[in-house]
């Protein structure tokens, strides 16, 4: 056998990377990258109380200096725009999150690295609010664990059927659900781990709020489902309709590797603003 023929027959024979869809990446990674910057303001709008915490030389020069960025930090995070455009891009991120699953030979492998990700991060939260006596540092209903419980549910129908009009139903089933059990402003009581953990229930129907970053399962879960019955639609053949929308950097990265990007980008976010404060000349009381 030739060089060139053997060459053709490994090439034919290896697996080809299934081709990605640029409008899924693209509209992804905006969701992550307005995440981010949500995110920053919300790091913004506390800055000067964890400087003031800190305590350090020049900390009141620092705090005039950063004065204007923490008040827009804060106007930000207390206007109403901004909480209607959190709940309309979480929306998106699951319904993107539902169509992807069309595309995953393995969903229970993807849902349980969700679930790792996510109860992870859990995990570390939990340490350093005990660390810090703070129990509003925890995240027990965010977007990973909702992520994981929605995928965790679609898993399982998965393994029953993998019928599109079941998604499309079960759609209906929880978004009745929402409306029925999941209050429009669930209380947010400072409680203890403890008790939270004892009211898991109510975190999951959305009648009680808890920890940092709390979103509702119910109407997550029902929009995932509608994603998947979209993506077995619409892209069966993993066909891009936007094809062009491949080249549209950086949001197409940050939509490949959302999961990572979620995880990391607050430990970024809070190491630029520490070297930031550090430039301007705060010593911190070590």
């Amino acid at each position: 056998m030739s060089i060139e023929r053997a060459l053709y027959r490994v090439s034919r024979d290896k697996p080809t990377r299934p081709a990605r869809v640029a409008e899924i990446d693209f509209l992804r990674g905006f969701a992550v990258f307005l995440m981010v910057l949500d995110h920053l303001c919300y790091d913004l709008s506390l800055w000067d109380s964890v400087l003031v915490g800190v305590g350090g030389e020049n900390l009141y020069d620092v705090l005039n200096a950063i004065r204007p960025f923490v008040q827009l930090g804060q106007y930000i995070e207390s206007a109403t725009w901004r909480l209607v455009l959190h709940c309309i891009f979480v929306g998106i991120f699951f319904l993107l999150s539902g169509i992807s699953t069309t595309f995953s030979r393995n969903h229970l492998k993807r849902a349980l690295e969700i679930t790792v990700l996510g109860f992870g991060l859990t995990a570390v939260l939990t340490a350093f609010s005990t660390y810090f006596q703070d129990v509003t540092l925890n995240i027990f209903m965010g977007l990973l664990n909702t992520m994981t419980l929605a995928h965790l549910i679609y898993s399982l129908k998965s393994a029953i059927t993998k019928d599109r009009w079941t998604d499309l139903y079960l759609f209906f089933v929880f978004l009745v659900l929402t409306i029925a059990l999941t209050s429009p402003e669930p209380p947010y009581p400072g409680k203890t781990i403890t008790e939270w953990f004892a009211n898991y229930g109510a975190l999951f129907i959305g009648q009680m709020a808890g920890g940092m970053d709390y979103i509702r399962p119910l109407p997550c879960i029902a929009i995932l489902f509608l994603g998947a019955f979209i993506g077995k639609t619409f892209y069966k053949t993993r066909k891009s309709y936007l094809p062009f929308l491949e080249k549209a950097e950086p949001f197409v990265f940050f939509g490949r590797h959302c999961l990572w990007v979620y995880v990391l980008h607050q430990v970024l976010l809070v190491f630029i603003l520490a070297v930031v404060t550090l430039a301007l000349g705060f010593i911190p009381n070590l």
